[in-house]
């Protein structure tokens, strides 16, 4: 069985006001501790999709030596829905499933990654983090979802799908991640969580 790893990275962070997937935490990017997390439960090669701020993001990963594939998505003002599309065409065809994460929910820790995996590979269906009250990323989606997901549309992006299978998937809690970073003030809770 193999799984690969989406990280959905190309929005503006238009209310921080600069990019999000290059905060510092514990002296490492938000993208790199992701990065480090998969390849520790044995993705280490995830498609990184990029839009705003392309070549700031792009450097960092050449400077932190990344080894994956990175992929442009030039309509990511059209919508979450588009990086998605993006991620998932790039997607080598011999993929079971494709773990669907974010770099702004950095608090996630790497066992609830372990989690999803071992989940899937007992239950093989949609295995979705559950927070706020509601199906999220990170999130294990098997192909068979895929075709659905490549003809969506504007910001819904997966949680359409999330929402939309709920009866059929496992849900897995994550309270660490229900914080994420949209704005100063939630970077720096962040940070001081620790």
């Amino acid at each position: 069985m193999k799984i690969s790893a989406i990280i959905l990275a190309a929005g503006s962070s238009s209310r921080l006001g600069r990019a999000k997937q290059l905060l510092k935490y514990k002296n490492k990017s938000f993208i790199q501790h992701l990065i480090e997390k998969l390849e520790k439960i044995g993705i280490s090669n995830p498609i990184i999709v990029l839009g705003a701020r392309y070549a700031n993001i792009h450097q960092h990963l050449n400077e932190i030596a990344f080894k994956g594939i990175v992929v442009e998505n030039k309509q990511w003002e059209e919508g979450m829905s588009t990086s998605l599309i993006k991620g998932l065409s790039s997607l080598d065809t011999t993929s079971d499933a494709a773990l669907l994460c974010l770099t702004d929910q950095p608090l996630i820790p790497q066992s609830h990654y372990q989690k999803l995996l071992a989940s899937f590979e007992k239950e093989q269906k949609l295995i979705v983090s559950f927070y706020n009250n509601s199906p999220g990323v990170p999130a294990l989606i098997p192909r068979k979802y895929f075709d659905e997901i490549l003809q969506l549309k504007g910001q819904g992006g997966a949680k359409y799908i999330l929402k939309k299978y709920r009866a059929e998937s496992l849900m897995i809690p994550c309270k660490e991640a229900e914080l994420d970073v949209d704005t100063e003030e939630d970077y720096r809770r962040i940070v001081d969580a620790n």
